[in-house]
């Protein structure tokens, strides 16, 4: 989930920095959006510690994964004003997770196909209850921030989820700049846009506040 384009890193910094200073404490979308941007922010810090000191920080990433897909399926569940959304599909991924982890491809490498089951659960439950609300012509959460922030994380979710299941391809390899490939290439560009997504709804937030 790493590139070593540092511009990424910035990005977390500059995310979790307006998050942390514009948003509400007493809103939980926004407690829960906070702990999702230090989770990422942490991840990149404890990467770049482990690369400093050569150990293996694979079971870090992985853990990161889990505790981000949980905690983006619990942002659904206040969006859509839905309690009980999302336990069933949190279930099933930690459930998924936990095995993957201990069985499957283990602790000594990242968890890809965590992130992917991760990733297509969010997304499956997302266009689930958007659907559901385009019956009731419930038109009007379209429009509003809260479906701005559900929406944040889908790219990079479905994004990521692609480029981890090609990973292999040879192209993946090819050199696009000096000492950066395709693959982490396309890394970097897709997290910069669910950050600036980040961004955005925290800004948004942030007027939206200051409106009332």
């Amino acid at each position: 989930m790493k590139t070593d384009i540092n511009v990424v890193n910035l990005t977390v910094l500059i995310a979790m920095i307006l998050a942390f200073a514009w948003l509400d404490w007493r809103n939980k979308k926004h407690v829960l959006l906070l702990a999702i941007v230090f989770v990422m922010f942490a991840t990149e810090a404890m990467f770049i510690i482990c690369r400093h000191a050569r150990v293996s920080n694979q079971i870090f990433l992985t853990l990161s994964v889990i505790v981000h897909a949980v905690l983006w399926h619990l942002v659904l569940a206040e969006a859509f004003r839905d309690r009980n959304l999302p336990r069933i599909p949190i279930a099933i991924f930690i459930l998924f997770a936990v095995v993957n982890l201990l069985w499957f491809e283990g602790a000594d490498s990242f968890n890809y196909l965590t992130f992917i089951a991760g990733s297509l659960l969010y997304i499956s439950t997302l266009l689930t209850k958007s659907f559901s609300l385009l019956k009731k012509e419930e038109l009007d959460f379209f429009l509003t921030n809260d479906f701005w922030l559900v929406g944040s994380p889908v790219a990079m979710f479905f994004g990521l989820s692609l480029v981890f299941a090609f990973k292999d391809l040879s192209a993946s390899s090819y050199l696009i700049l000096p000492g950066i490939s395709v693959y982490q290439f396309m890394i970097c560009v897709i997290n910069l846009c669910y950050y600036a997504m980040i961004i955005t709804f925290v800004h948004n937030e942030k007027k939206l506040r200051h409106a009332g």
